[in-house]
C-alpha cells in the first residue's frame, strides 16, 4: 500500500531535462501545499480545545482547500500523461481563481488576500518561467485594482478577517513562500551548476580538440619532412631503408616494415625493416599472399588502410612471435593512381596509438613514398639504359 502511494506522488520521469525538473517542482509545490493546508485547517479547527466549525472556517475549506484538491487532482493527472506544461498552467490557474474568489468573498483587500497572489507569482516563476510570473503578477494586480475600485464606490464591503483566520492565512502563504524560495534557490543552484559543467565541459573538449589539431599538425608535418627525405634517394633500397628508419624514429613506433609487391602481383615481398624481427625476417626472405587473411595482405588486395586500434579487444589479431609487444597496428597500401606497389606495416606497443585520427597523415607518407619508389625505379632504368648506350658506343 504504502509502496504504491510513494510511487503515485512520485514525479513521473520524461526525457527532456526541463520537463523533469519541472515535474519534480510541481510535486513538491502541490504535495506541500495540501500538507501545510490540512495542518493549519487541522489547527484552526481546535484553536478552542474543541472542534469547532464556523462559517470562516466553511469560507476557507470553500476557497481553499477544496480548489487546491481540485488542482491537485488534475496537475497529478495531466503530468503523468506527459502533458507537464498543461499540468502547470492548469494548476495556477485554478489556484489563481481560488485566490481571487477568497479576495472577492471577504469583500476587498486584505493582508493575507493578497500574500495569496504573492505566493502565486513564486509558484508561476518555478513551474512556468518568467512570463509566467509576469502574467500572474498583471493579472493579479489587475484584478485587485478593480477590487481596490468597487470597494471604494462601496459596491462590495470588507468582512472582519478573525485573528485566527487571520494567522492561518498569513502563516500559510509566509510558510509555503518559503518553501517556494528554497526551491527557487535550488533550482538556481542546480542551472548554475549544470551552465559550469557545461562550460568546463566545452572548455575540455576545446582544449582536447586544439591539441588534436596540434597533434595532426605536427604529424603532418613529420610526414611531409620524411617525404621530403626519401625523395632524395635515388635507388629503391635506400628509399625503403630511409623511410623506414625516418619514420619510425619521427613517430616513436615499435616497428617499420615495407612490402612491395612480387613480378606476379600476388604475394608482398618484405623489403625493409630493422632491429632484430626485421633483420630475422629479411633473412628468411618472409612473403606474404595478396588475400583477406592477413593486415598487409588484406590492406594491398582492398586498396585500403587496414586497422587495429587495440590489438588486445581484437579477436582475430594473430600477433607474430618476433614482435610480440605490438598493441596497435596500421597497414596503408603503397598506390600509385590505381596500382598498388606495396603496402607500410606500423605497429606500436601503446593500445590506440595507431587510430583514424592518424591514418592522413599515413596516408600523405605512403603517397610520398610511393612516388619515390616509383621515381627511383625510373632512375634505375635510365641508369641502365645509359650504361648499355654507352657499352655499345665502346664496343663500336
Amino acid at each position: 500500500m504504502m509502496t504504491k502511494l510513494k510511487e503515485w506522488l512520485a514525479p513521473p520521469v520524461f526525457a527532456d531535462d526541463k520537463d523533469n525538473r519541472t515535474a519534480y517542482l510541481l510535486n513538491i509545490i502541490s504535495i506541500s501545499y495540501v500538507i501545510v493546508l490540512t495542518v493549519l485547517v487541522i489547527l484552526g479547527i481546535f484553536q478552542e480545545g474543541i472542534p469547532t466549525v464556523n462559517r470562516e472556517l466553511y469560507l476557507v475549506l470553500g476557497n481553499r482547500v477544496l480548489p487546491l484538491i481540485l488542482a491537485f487532482v488534475i496537475a497529478q493527472f495531466l503530468m503523468r500523461r506527459g502533458n507537464i506544461r498543461q499540468a502547470t498552467s492548469i494548476y495556477i490557474v485554478v489556484l489563481w481563481l481560488s485566490a481571487a474568489s477568497n479576495t472577492w468573498q471577504y469583500g476587498g483587500i486584505q493582508a493575507s488576500s493578497l500574500s495569496n497572489f504573492i505566493l502565486l507569482v513564486i509558484m508561476a516563476g518555478l513551474l512556468l518561467g518568467n512570463r509566467g510570473a509576469m502574467i500572474t503578477a498583471a493579472t493579479g494586480v489587475l484584478f485587485n485594482l478593480l477590487v481596490l475600485i468597487l470597494q471604494n464606490q462601496g459596491v462590495i464591503t470588507a468582512l472582519e478577517i478573525p485573528n485566527s483566520e487571520r494567522f492561518i492565512g498569513i502563516t500559510l502563504n509566509l510558510t509555503l513562500s518559503a518553501v517556494y524560495l528554497s526551491l527557487f534557490v535550488r533550482s538556481l543552484d542546480e542551472a548554475l551548476n549544470d551552465a559550469k559543467t557545461a562550460n568546463d565541459l566545452l572548455a575540455q573538449t576545446r582544449d582536447t580538440l586544439e591539441r588534436r589539431v596540434a597533434e595532426r599538425s605536427q604529424d603532418l608535418k613529420l610526414a611531409a619532412e620524411i617525404g621530403g627525405q626519401v625523395a632524395q634517394a635515388r635507388d629503391v633500397e635506400s628509399v625503403l631503408n630511409e623511410a623506414t628508419t625516418a619514420i619510425k624514429d619521427q613517430f616513436g613506433l615499435y616497428q617499420v616494415q615495407i612490402y612491395l609487391t612480387d613480378a606476379t602481383r600476388e604475394n608482398l615481398i618484405l623489403r625493409a625493416s630493422d632491429g632484430f624481427a626485421g633483420s630475422r625476417l629479411l633473412e628468411t626472405g618472409h612473403t606474404l599472399p595478396i588475400d583477406e587473411q592477413s593486415l598487409n595482405g588484406s590492406a594491398a588486395y582492398k586498396k585500403q588502410a587496414v586497422l587495429v586500434a587495440n590489438t588486445q579487444e581484437n579477436d582475430s589479431f594473430r600477433p607474430h612471435p618476433l614482435l610480440p609487444d605490438t598493441r596497435s597496428e596500421m597497414v596503408v597500401p603503397l598506390l600509385v593512381e590505381d596500382d598498388v606497389l606495396g603496402v607500410i606495416d606500423l605497429q606500436s606497443t601503446e593500445a590506440n596509438s595507431l587510430t583514424e585520427e592518424v591514418l592522413p597523415a599515413f596516408t600523405v607518407l605512403a603517397g610520398q613514398l610511393a612516388i619515390a619508389i616509383v621515381n627511383a625505379r625510373q632512375n634505375r632504368t635510365i641508369q641502365e639504359n645509359q650504361r648499355f648506350m654507352r657499352s655499345i658506343i665502346d664496343a663500336t
